[in-house]
């Protein structure tokens, strides 16, 4: 097995319950967007590297992966981050440097398949207004805000990563994500989250 060196190190989210590991290295190829697992169901067959934390360490709720970090989220009961931080970073550091398969598909055709909703005109205007605005400062801390719909004035977007379960998320969509739509599309009354 070919070895992977890597740097790993945590940094932290405003979601008190998430921890970002970031890495000098690639892990998925920026046009193969990221994976989020909310349990060890939907990383079967699909992540063997977020199947065995899942495994190893009963707290974890959620394993997110994209570009250079993977975000780890904790069940709010278990110790802060600080106690538990050195453990997962050295499980992570171990795992990938011995040459281990991340995930086990390509991010971008699980992406291709997923549900369609009716489009509609303004799509491809706030795919565009969240590419500019939204993606690094939320990927900076640790998530993905995805755009999923638009209908009757709402846009309906997907939290992943550190934005699931954040206290801060209510605030990101309607002061962050609502204002900057609405500033440059009038007919946008409101931005909610589907899995909220």
């Amino acid at each position: 097995m070919k070895k992977f060196p890597i740097t790993l190190y945590p940094t932290v989210t405003p979601n008190p319950n998430t921890i970002k590991f970031m890495a000098d290295k690639y892990l998925l190829q920026p046009e193969e967007g990221g994976v989020d697992f909310r349990t060890l169901e939907e990383a079967k067959d699909n992540s063997p590297l977020a199947v065995k934390l899942f495994e190893h360490f009963p707290y974890i709720t959620g394993v997110f992966i994209e570009r250079n970090f993977i975000s780890i989220s904790k069940n709010e009961e278990e110790m802060p981050w600080d106690y538990l931080t050195p453990e997962v970073r050295g499980f992570i550091h171990h795992y990938i440097v011995n040459g281990n398969e991340i995930v086990n598909f390509s991010p971008k055709e699980k992406n291709e398949k997923k549900v369609n909703f009716e489009s509609s005109p303004l799509d491809s205007k706030i795919k565009a207004l969240m590419k500019q605005f939204v993606d690094e400062p939320v990927r900076g801390d640790g998530g993905k805000i995805e755009f999923q719909s638009y209908k009757d004035g709402v846009v309906t977007v997907v939290l992943k990563g550190a934005c699931v379960g954040c206290p801060a998320r209510n605030k990101t969509l309607k002061q962050g994500i609502e204002d900057i739509l609405k500033s440059h599309i009038p007919e946008i009354k409101e931005v909610i989250a589907s899995n909220g």
